[in-house]
């Protein structure tokens, strides 16, 4: 069912208002009998009453409350009646709440094949025992859905979130969660340049790794630091995401054969087992983009996917970086470090000359190329000023060229000023006074898939953004078609 997912998705991406004004306005809050869509409108009701003023959210959760009822009456199943046991006690009725969480309860006991996985199956029982304040039966059973499927992390997550606003109405103390949650995710950099043989070097790797115990780990692979950090990630357990800043025979070429056949065997071993691998697009960068801020703007990248990564999971993030004594943090590292950011430095010499120690040569910079339709350009002009960005003609929108530390928050200003701007960013590589056709076009026909309101930017922007702002929230919501073909679309929201 295509509405049905399509309007997931937008509520997945944390506009549930949205969500449900389309849920109402296609007419499928007038379906009775049909229990995947009454279980939607109880999702979306429910989102919507967590971010609604207090007098309105017990009356939205006494309509979420009633559409998973109607929804269980459709098809007697644990999923809608363990969801409406929670909203009755968010709505104040506690009665109701422990007869729906006993009615689970006997339902799960009378039936072993009741549950979507075997791990929802104990999560299910798990959130009803805590909802009848059995909370050492709740860990019992949270534990033994998680030794049935260890991997589950999104799942779990998912269960650590709704664990959370229950212990939270409960006035309890929702500590002994952190002992459940899913492992961290690591970024992971450091020095093309080493000695792989240095004294007391592997055990530094691995006495870091062994004290995050990532399940995530995210970087690229040049020789050296990258790829002794991933090979002791990967070693213990986690899942490799890598992001190069050129193809992946190009990044072979100039960052892993000089350094030795032992280092190119080891980067192919890697890229093997890489759950997935990232490449920046050449069509949204410059012929002439300096080497340095390819690895610069790929660093965010994977930065940000692992803090996103972290947020999905309601874990934990980390850098993990091998350095230069002496030597001054990249500028990556730099951005991590300023938001006060968990972070392991190992300290071994270098080998040979620092390749990022170079001036950029050409006037090139990162920054945030930002095109709005709706707006006056006149103020635009004004808030422009305060924030660095110069103003770019274009005939059918404001485009403006935006230092990269002020991008979002000169996005968020104009969305302030203009709340029914529609605005379209991308983060990428320019020589500052004549951007890439290729990005113009782009940040167009983002800006255009916009609502009013509304930032949308491509994946890695998205990525990026992450990484200057922790706070702000990034969903993919679907795709767009191009001349370089279909861009990944997201939106981004303060």
């Amino acid at each position: 069912m295509q509405k049905h997912s399509t309007i997931l998705r937008i509520a997945r991406a944390g506009n549930p208002a949205r969500a449900l004004r389309l849920f109402r306005g296609q007419g499928l809050d007038q379906h009775k009998d049909d229990p995947k869509l009454l279980t939607l409108n109880g999702r979306l009701l429910k989102d919507h009453a967590r971010l609604a003023t207090v007098p309105e959210r017990h009356d939205l959760y006494q309509k979420a409350l009633a559409a998973y009822l109607a929804a269980f009456e459709c098809e007697r199943d644990t999923y809608p009646l363990i969801n409406a046991a929670s909203l009755a006690m968010f709505a104040g009725d506690a009665e109701q709440s422990r007869t729906h969480a006993q009615q689970t309860l006997d339902m799960l006991n009378a039936d072993p094949d009741e549950g979507e996985t075997p791990y929802w199956r104990e999560a299910t029982r798990a959130e009803a025992l805590l909802l009848l304040g059995n909370h050492a039966q709740a860990k019992t059973a949270l534990s033994a859905g998680i030794a049935k499927q260890p991997l589950a992390h999104e799942d779990l997550a998912a269960t650590i979130g709704q664990f959370e606003r229950i212990i939270a109405a409960q006035h309890g103390d929702a500590k002994w969660l952190d002992g459940y949650r899913p492992p961290a995710s690591i970024h992971f950099s450091g020095l093309i340049g080493l000695d792989p043989n240095a004294f007391g070097l592997h055990e530094a790797i691995d006495e870091a790794i062994a004290a995050l115990r990532p399940g995530y780990a995210f970087g690229a692979l040049a020789a050296g630091a990258d790829i002794m950090i991933a090979e002791a990630a990967v070693a213990a357990g986690a899942q490799l995401h890598v992001t190069l800043p050129m193809a992946i025979g190009e990044f072979r070429k100039t960052s892993v054969e000089p350094f030795g056949e032992n280092w190119t065997a080891r980067f192919d071993a890697l890229l093997n087992q890489a759950a997935q691998v990232d490449v920046l697009a050449d069509y949204l960068l410059p012929d002439t983009c300096p080497f340095a801020l390819r690895i610069e703007l790929a660093s965010l990248i994977s930065m940000g996917q692992c803090l996103r990564q972290s947020f999905v999971l309601r874990s934990q993030s980390h850098a993990l970086t091998i350095a230069a004594p002496g030597e001054a943090e990249r500028p990556h590292i730099e951005k991590w470090l300023s938001a006060n950011r968990s972070m392991m430095r190992i300290e071994t010499p270098r080998l040979g000359k620092n390749p990022n120690s170079a001036e950029n040569q050409l006037d090139m910079q990162l920054i945030g190329l930002a095109f709005a339709v709706g707006c006056e350009l006149t103020t635009l002009t004004s808030i422009a000023q305060d924030y660095g960005a110069r103003v770019i003609v274009h005939p059918d929108g404001c485009l403006f060229n935006v230092p990269l530390e002020n991008c979002l928050n000169f996005a968020r200003k104009c969305l302030q000023a203009f709340p029914t701007c529609d605005i379209g960013m991308a983060i990428t590589v320019t020589d500052n006074s004549a951007p890439m056709r290729s990005v113009i076009e782009m940040v167009e026909l983002l800006a255009k898939t916009a609502e009013p309101g509304q930032l949308h930017v491509d994946r890695m922007t998205a990525f990026v953004a992450k990484t200057l702002d922790q706070e702000i929230k990034t969903e993919e919501i679907g795709e767009i078609p191009s001349l370089y073909g279909a861009i990944s679309l997201w939106q981004a929201r303060f």
